[in-house]
């Protein structure tokens, strides 16, 4: 990654490009471990996952291959717009052979069922917990990270007065969302 040297925010935009460049090599790296991307599918979905990156700035000009040479500018460089995550995800679909767009698409829909599967389990520890009260499961290690020396519980003494519960401002919780499907 490159910013121009005549910028007046080049510092901090060095600072970011190395951040947006590592992210994307990370995910670039998973990608090709998952999906066994070859060499011209790796560099052109590199930029694609630079410009999906939160810290992306346009002004940032992707540099490509060992040579470390600028894309042309329809590819990366400055000025291309940032992408979102659903345009991100159709354009490295339009790289991948038909095979590794099935594999893809079931990775994601495997992760997908694992966080809801985890967001499920959370929220029913939610409901089953009672404010003020230490849960019956005591962690494996405690905080002081060696096992059988588990921190003393201090006991909270009841409120005279407790806080009133917040009333409902009619909105929808999103763990709600999660059972009751599409």
């Amino acid at each position: 990654m490159e910013v121009d040297a005549a910028n007046p925010r080049r510092h901090e935009l060095e600072q970011r490009a190395k951040l947006v460049e590592s992210h994307a090599l990370r995910r670039l790296g998973v990608l090709t471990e998952q999906l066994d991307l070859t060499a011209s599918q790796q560099a052109r979905i590199f930029p694609v996952l630079v410009r999906g990156s939160q810290s992306y700035d346009p002004t940032m000009r992707i540099l490509s291959g060992s040579h470390a040479r600028s894309l042309p500018s329809e590819e990366g460089g400055p000025g291309n717009p940032p992408l979102d995550k659903p345009q991100e995800q159709a354009l490295v679909q339009k790289e991948l052979d038909p095979v590794q767009s099935d594999e893809l698409i079931e990775r994601s829909i495997s992760d997908l069922l694992i966080w809801e599967e985890i967001i499920g389990g959370l929220a029913h520890q939610l409901d089953q917990a009672v404010p003020g009260e230490v849960a019956e499961e005591a962690p494996e290690r405690g905080m002081t990270g060696l096992p059988g020396k588990e921190p003393p519980v201090e006991e909270v003494p009841a409120a005279e007065n407790p806080a009133p519960t917040p009333e409902s401002r009619g909105g929808r919780n999103l763990f709600d969302q999660l059972d009751s499907g599409p």
